[in-house]
This record gives C-alpha cells, structure tokens and sequence, in this order.
C-alpha cells in the first residue's frame, strides 16, 4: 500500500512539477507555446532526472475560466531499467490544469484546480536489488543550484484531479509483487503541507489484478473505492478512516 502511494505521489508530483515550471516563468511574462515550451523543456530537465519529452505547452482560459489555465500536451517519462517490461515510466496524451493566481501573487501558495489527466499509462518496476525506476527526481544533494527552487511555495493545494482511461503496471522483483490495472477513472484530492499529505482517493477500474508470493488475490476483478488517508512523508506514516471499497459488486 505505502509502495503503491508513493508510485501515486510521484506521477501526480511529476505533472504538478512541469505545472510549477511553467507558472514560474508566466508570472513574468505571457508566452505564445512557441516560446513557452522550449523553456519548460529545458528547465524540466534540471529536476528529473530521466529523459523526458513535453509536447506543446499552451495557455488556455476559456475553457478553464475564471481561473488561468495551462494545458500541456503529451507528457513522456523513459526510465531504462533491466528487466522492465517497458522503457515508459509514464505517458499522458493530455493534462489541463487551472491555477490560482492570486493565492499564488499575494500568498505564494500554489493552489491547482480542476487539474485533468486523460489517456495516461505507469509502467512502475523494482528489480531485485530494490532499485526503482520512478526514483526519478534529482535531490538537493546532486543539483549545483537549488536555490531558485527550494520550498517555492507555503503551500501545494491540489482541489481536484480527475484521471482517464489511466492504465497501470506494478512489478516489484524484490517483494515478488505483481500488480495491473486498465480503464481507470477517477478523482482526486491533495494537500501537501511540509511532510504531511492529506488526500482523498476515488476511481473505479472494470479490470485489476494482484499477485503475491505467485498467489493470485485478485484477477481481472472490478473495483470501486473512496479512500481518505493520511501519510506522512518522513516516517511512512499512513493512516486512513471511512474507507469503501467494492469489489466485484462485495463490499468492505
């Protein structure tokens, strides 16, 4: 469950990352996507460290108004790992995200709104020595200059992220852990303060499968869940209450 969280933290960071890189820059000055996405390309290069490409990076507020908007177009994480069934970490066709900018002026809190993920695939993969191949971000201790993004903002408010067509591999070598899930939609919500992460799940998947030690614990089974939880980035804290998960119509 912990590994499981992380994988999710990682991938919605991962876009929220590209997100805060392009803010960044608008605060500044209004670019047409010719010039904006050279730069959001380039910069995301100093905090992952895997090869990735961003398609057209575009300002949208029309269809995200009244709030300003971004809308990046083809998102690509590679991470080569022996062993892996696939060199894509992650693949998302599109991701819109509107964005608060007066909390964001006045309070120098990054609060995201309405953020939209469709037509998305993670290939996660852990090989027998433990090695993971969305450890991906480059840390305090390995960039030359951090100072321009250390802790940016209070806060990181995410209201609402809503996923689909999502599909999802986990294969864990070294806890003998396989897990697949396809068509999964969804919503969430996400506040990030220091190292505590309040969230609050629900997605639904016609189709997810969980092997252990070769027992199988679910195969190709139907799901729905809504899931509040607390975890806590420092020790591995994770706490959740009220939780509803059906399966296969069974409820628990």
């Amino acid at each position: 469950m912990r590994k499981a969280i992380k994988i999710g933290l990682i991938t919605v960071t991962a876009i929220i990352l590209v997100a805060i890189i392009s803010i960044s820059i608008l605060i500044w000055v209004v670019f047409t996507p010719s010039k904006l996405t050279p730069i959001v390309r380039s910069q995301a290069d100093k905090y992952i460290s895997c090869p990735t490409e961003i398609g057209e990076v575009e300002l949208t507020f029309f269809s995200t108004f009244p709030q300003f908007g971004l809308k990046i177009n083809r998102i690509l994480l590679s991470n080569t790992l022996p062993g892996a069934s696939s060199d894509t970490l992650l693949w998302a066709k599109t991701a819109v995200a509107a964005v608060d900018l007066n909390a964001l002026w006045k309070k120098n809190e990054l609060i995201i709104k309405d953020v939209e993920l469709s037509d998305f695939s993670i290939n996660a993969f852990v090989n027998k020595q433990g090695k993971a191949n969305y450890d991906v971000y480059i840390s305090d201790t390995t960039q030359t200059d951090t100072s321009s993004f250390k802790n940016p903002f209070e806060k990181i408010d995410l209201k609402s992220l809503t996923f689909h067509n999502g599909n999802i591999t986990y294969n864990d070598i070294s806890s003998a852990m396989q897990s697949s899930i396809s068509n999964l939609n969804g919503d969430l919500n996400l506040l990030m303060k220091g190292n505590d992460v309040f969230a609050k799940i629900n997605l639904s998947t016609p189709k997810i499968s969980f092997t252990s030690d070769s027992i199988d614990y679910l195969k190709e089974a139907k799901l729905k869940a809504n899931i509040p939880l607390q975890f806590n980035l420092e020790n591995g804290l994770l706490s959740f209450d009220n939780s509803k998960i059906t399966i296969n119509e069974l409820t628990t």
